[in-house]
């Protein structure tokens, strides 16, 4: 019995830490794609990309 238990509670602690993982890496994309600097006259912006597919 306390095998099952250690097993699911293993298998949960594991589904969890696999989730915070993916929530900060989706996360971390975002703010890498959508990062914008201005500093006096230059201005820097992330994230604006128009690519046209032509077939």
């Amino acid at each position: 019995m306390t095998q099952i238990k250690h097993t699911k509670r293993a298998l949960l602690t594991s589904v969890l830490a696999m989730l915070v993982c993916v929530a900060l890496l989706i996360g971390s994309t975002f703010a890498w794609f959508t990062d914008n600097v201005t500093s006096g006259i230059n201005r820097i912006v992330a994230g604006n990309l128009d690519v046209e597919l032509a077939y």
